[in-house]
């Protein structure tokens, strides 16, 4: 002879409660997930956005480095023609003047370059919004 044995229990005054708090929960695990996900993507996108800007920043000072040499050759020549009186006192002004924008705009680009490079290592969490 066997016998078999079995409990089951079951709340009928629950009403349906303990379902609605599972349903709940999971609605929250799924959007706190969403939310993750919207985050992690963020971040993604400030990181990749900040290679970007740096790589250009350093790229902008090339091209600047290279105006200013190209400026500062031309203003010695225009001051050599000067010097043999092959050139007038307007063309050396005009040398020296786009010299010194040549370098400004060097000094500015290397700026932004400092800036950038800041901007990437925030955005990767090498460094603070305290810390800039």
């Amino acid at each position: 002879s066997y016998t078999v044995a079995g409990v089951l229990s079951w709340n009928a005054f629950d009403a349906g409660g303990t379902s609605a708090a599972v349903d709940r929960a999971q609605a929250a695990r799924i959007e706190t997930s969403a939310k993750l996900r919207q985050a992690e993507a963020g971040v993604l996108f400030q990181v990749r956005e900040a290679v970007r800007k740096s790589r250009e920043a350093d790229e902008a000072v090339a091209a600047r480095e290279l105006a200013a040499e190209q400026a500062d050759e031309a203003q010695r020549l225009v001051k050599k023609r000067y010097e043999n009186g092959l050139a007038t006192m307007v063309e050396l002004l005009a040398a020296q003047t786009q010299r010194d924008k040549a370098h400004a705009d060097l000094v500015a680009a290397r700026f932004d370059q400092v800036v950038q490079r800041a901007e990437l290592k925030r955005a990767v969490g090498l460094l603070s919004a305290e810390q800039l």
